[in-house]
Order: structure tokens, then sequence, then C-alpha cells
């Protein structure tokens, strides 16, 4: 993850391992449209063709893909930069 002092870019993203040890917001969509929210430790999946929402606890079944940061991750994102500054 490359950061330019504080802040994180809006289209910037992130691996699966950085979004689980950080535990910062995040959103996935899997290769099949399914979409996947993890926050600390949990996460929900929410099925595209249904709207099945699954809530998730085991971050074993979240997608290896590019995750980006919510609105809400961001924040946390810049509040962690600035706690290392």
């Amino acid at each position: 993850m490359e950061q330019r002092g504080t802040s994180v870019d809006d289209g910037q993203t992130f691996r699966r391992s950085e979004v689980i040890a950080r535990g910062f917001e995040a959103r996935c969509t899997a290769s099949d449209g399914t979409i996947f929210f993890w926050h600390r430790n949990f996460g929900v999946q929410i099925d595209r063709h249904t709207s099945k929402m699954t809530l998730l606890t085991d971050p074993k079944v979240l997608p290896d893909a590019p995750w980006m940061a919510t609105r809400l991750g961001m924040k946390e994102l810049e509040a962690q930069a600035a706690v290392n500054l």
C-alpha cells in the first residue's frame, strides 16, 4: 500500500491480507458478482442475483481479489497513518 502523507487514494486497492490484518472497512466484488464487505473481525457477503446477505466470521472465505476501502475505511486508514507519523 502506498500513501501520500495521510491521504488514501479513492481508487487504491489492497490485498485481502492487508484488509484482515489492519481491520479497516473494505469492499470487494468477486468474479461472479458477489459483493463482500469486511470490517475488523466480521463481514457480509451479498449475492448480487438474489440479494441474500450472509454474515461472515471466518476471513478464509473472503476472495483473494482486489479490495477497496469504503469511505469509513479511508478515514480509518488516514487515522492509522496519522498515528504512525
